[in-house]
């Protein structure tokens, strides 16, 4: 029997992390599963990614999750076409293991090894900080859903879960880390000689009234404190893939902020320019994370903004984040 290595994702950065995992060395080609989400600019990146980088999977797949008979077909499909071909699952591996797609589909086959990914900054709710990193939440061992991951692993070859992340993780079992370079990625795709222009501001924008996290005017009085902070600089405003059409065109009115809305993620974006903006500011980005190694001359700011009306596990998400990026030491507090 030959080996294949199955890769779900529903989202850019479990794109870009796939990608990246998928060349670590791993017996077996790889077939890479795709989640459309309907989702315009969430898709739009994906399938903009998968143009630049597609060549290395031996077959893509796009999965309906809009019908579960439609997606039960096609699940049964790949596993029917995976026992003519004589093929063995190597290694299982999720973008998101909380989707319940994610959920479905690991129960339907044997695999070796069983891989988490990193999906961005949303990765760091499997965490809390710990000295200079971090490391697993022990509630996390207990949830229902690593629980069922896990008690799966346990009949098959391997009995741990793999960490596929960019982060300093401290493992704990049944988690193991094994890093993977996001860095490359990005790397491979930046210009030579590229100039900076300090007079050019990225407001990298965040789904925080879209999710709940704050109301409309809360997220604006943290507009307004960019606005103020650079008023003698060009803001441009790029916002997060869920932001509201109607959200994004009231704050650039009324902040006077130029919109930007690339078709790749914003590091893949930045890599394309010839003149790169002299800040990058967010309230909460992965980006805040990977930009500054592809670009340290970029300077990089988080805002920092009140949620103690936030419920305690939201709250303690975003307090996570910004002490991680504390602990890394190249992004700069605004208090």
């Amino acid at each position: 029997m030959t080996l294949v290595n199955l890769f779900m994702i529903e989202a850019p950065f479990q794109f870009v992390s796939a990608t990246q995992a998928a060349r670590s060395t791993v017996l077996g080609s790889n077939i890479l599963l795709i989640r459309l989400t309907g989702r315009e600019r969430n898709d739009a990146q994906v399938l903009s990614l998968l143009n630049k980088s597609g060549y290395q999977w031996k077959r893509i797949l796009f999965i309906d999750t809009t019908n579960f008979l439609k997606l039960a077909y096609q699940l049964l499909m790949l596993k029917a076409t995976l026992l003519f071909e004589n093929k063995n699952v190597n290694v299982l591996a999720f973008g998101d293991f909380y989707s319940y797609f994610s959920r479905f589909f690991y129960k339907l086959f044997s695999y070796n090894e069983l891989w988490f990914l990193d999906d961005g900054i949303a990765s760091l709710n499997l965490y809390r900080s710990k000295g200079k990193g971090l490391e697993v939440k022990p509630e996390h061992l207990q949830s229902k859903k690593v629980r069922s991951y896990f008690r799966k692993a346990n009949n098959f070859k391997s009995k741990t879960i793999i960490l596929k992340t960019f982060l300093n993780i401290n493992s704990m079992k049944p988690f193991v880390v094994d890093n993977i370079d996001l860095m490359d990625a990005f790397l491979a795709e930046k210009l030579p000689d590229q100039s900076k222009d300090n007079k050019v501001v990225y407001f990298l924008g965040a789904k925080l009234v879209e999710a709940g996290f704050l109301n409309r005017i809360e997220y604006w009085s943290i507009c307004e404190r960019v606005a103020q902070k650079f008023s003698n600089k060009k803001v441009i405003y790029l916002p997060h893939r869920q932001e509201s059409e109607c959200s994004v065109n009231e704050i650039s009115e009324h902040f006077d902020f130029d919109v930007l809305r690339p078709s790749l993620p914003v590091e893949f974006y930045l890599c394309q320019l010839k003149s790169i903006p002299g800040e990058v500011i967010s309230i909460c980005s992965a980006a805040l994370c990977t930009i500054p190694e592809v670009f340290p001359e970029i300077h990089v700011s988080v805002i920092n903004f009140e949620r103690s009306s936030m419920n305690e596990i939201d709250k303690a998400g975003f307090d996570l984040c910004y002490q991680y990026l504390a602990i890394l030491d190249k992004v700069t507090l605004i208090p």
